[in-house]
């Protein structure tokens, strides 16, 4: 067992959890109430019966619904990997604040457990769009 135990409360949201697990690598995460009583186990197989979301459709969602209709990116302007739900960025965004905006947009997205940010600002990047270029 790792110490100190990882907990989450039953109020806890799905992708909290399953970003607890995976932050912590455990399979298993006690559910305690506000008195730190037991009331239940989640697994990471509960979790992922609910929460898990092909690669494909992870990837197609950043690149359709955060890059492009959200952010107005062009579609060459940031690579996306997704790899058993971890996505990793690389590229280039016209302003600071869009490479953070862009990893807490995907962040929320269903079935990401982990963003690995490699993004940089770079003010010459056209906020228009590209040809898209599905992977």
């Amino acid at each position: 067992m790792s110490a100190p135990v990882a907990v989450v409360e039953p109020t806890a949201s799905l992708g909290a959890a399953a970003r607890l697990l995976r932050r912590r690598g455990i399979s298993q995460l006690p559910v305690v109430d506000r008195n730190g009583r037991l009331v239940g186990i989640v697994t990471r197989r509960d979790l992922l019966a609910v929460f898990l979301r092909r690669d494909e459709e992870i990837h197609h969602e950043i690149l359709s619904a955060v890059l492009d209709a959200t952010l107005n990116l062009p579609f060459d302007a940031v690579r996306v990997r997704v790899d058993e739900g971890e996505v990793t960025l690389t590229g280039h965004v016209p302003w600071p604040v869009s490479a953070s905006e862009v990893v807490d947009l995907v962040a929320a997205l269903d079935g990401v457990v982990a963003v690995n940010n490699h993004l940089t600002d770079d003010p010459k990047v056209s906020a228009q769009p590209a040809t898209p270029s599905w992977e």
